[in-house]
């Protein structure tokens, strides 16, 4: 480890959290750091939250596998029934120094409920470690009473692609919190599970705008051929957020078929929707949306104009190299 890294670990002893939390951050973008993996596990129990969270960031940043067992120790929820203080002490004798007085680390029993931001970036750095060793745990943390640990898992999950995970999705989907449901769905659209495309697709009438958003994105990550008409009616959604993310979805496909409908919602009345479907036309790349596209530079909104104009010339370009290499 060179000096300047040296510093850099000596501030994790700062009284001021800030500045741990930016340390613990700037050390996980450092190559050769392996001497700070026994710090940042420490700064796990820190009384601060925002710190504990950088310490997760960073241990992910590096793939250290020695935080493996304590990063599903406390994703789990079980912190309680695990002496980390314990731990951590003989972490520090491995160090050479002496065991570290009980208020110089948080409480793991009497700090109540882990903050949603540290679970995520507890399974994420569980995820980014190795995704063969995330799986087990986050998998496990499925079962969890904690919906934050709930969700955080779905997410690491997410991120890891988990098709283990999906039979276990599908059954989360009809849970009654819908916050766990959204969660699920993320996951299955990242996972790109064909299996949800029809269990999503009869999402598509919730009562919740967030959910019907999250779906269309999911099917738009999916990209399944069966998903492109339903995708059409959502289109007509009574929120603007789900419209747009529609006509985003809609543009994705960058087929032909999809020009007619984007020009519908050319004709919205919310700025983000005409926005969307200008983009969507302009990906296609078809002599069919030139005209359409020319129309929109008189768009009202300044942001549309100027996506008009950018596809407009990019088709028009695209055109002429088509017709040269003819």
């Amino acid at each position: 480890m060179d000096l300047d890294s040296a510093k850099l670990i000596a501030l994790f002893e700062d009284e001021d959290p800030n500045v741990k939390r930016a340390v613990a951050l700037a050390v996980g973008l450092l190559p050769e750091t392996e001497d700070a993996i026994n710090p940042l596990i420490k700064l796990l129990l820190d009384k601060s939250w925002q710190v504990r969270e950088a310490a997760a960031i960073s241990l992910g940043r590096l793939k250290a596998t020695k935080a493996v067992p304590y990063l599903k120790k406390l994703l789990a929820g079980d912190v309680a029934k695990f002496n980390l203080k314990l731990v951590l002490d003989s972490l520090i004798k491995q160090e050479g120094k002496a065991p570290a007085k009980g208020d110089a680390l948080a409480s793991a029993s009497g700090r109540g409920e882990e903050k949603w931001e540290v679970r995520r970036a507890l399974a994420k750095a569980l995820s980014d470690i190795d995704h063969s060793i995330a799986a087990e745990p986050l998998l496990n943390s499925l079962k969890s009473p904690n919906i934050n640990v709930r969700i955080a898992s779905m997410l690491g999950l997410a991120n890891i692609e988990c098709e283990e995970a999906v039979d276990t999705l599908l059954e989360i989907l009809q849970e009654d919190d819908w916050q766990i449901k959204k969660a699920a769905i993320v996951a299955l659209g990242r996972i790109k599970a064909r299996a949800a495309v029809q269990p999503l697709i009869q999402l598509l009438t919730d009562k919740k705008w967030q959910i019907r958003m999250e779906v269309v994105i999911a099917l738009n990550h999916i990209k399944a051929e069966e998903s492109f008409d339903v995708l059409v009616k959502m289109l007509e959604d009574e929120k603007m957020e789900v419209r747009k993310t529609a006509a985003t979805a809609i543009g994705n496909t960058l087929i032909e078929k999809a020009i007619p409908h984007l020009l519908e919602s050319l004709k919205d009345g919310e700025w983000p929707v005409r926005l969307a479907a200008v983009k969507g036309l302009g990906g296609i790349r078809s002599d069919k949306t030139l005209m359409p596209l020319a129309a929109m530079l008189y768009d009202p909104d300044v942001e549309v104009r100027h996506a008009a104009a950018l596809n407009y010339v990019n088709t028009h370009f695209q055109s002429l190299k088509t017709k040269m290499s003819a």
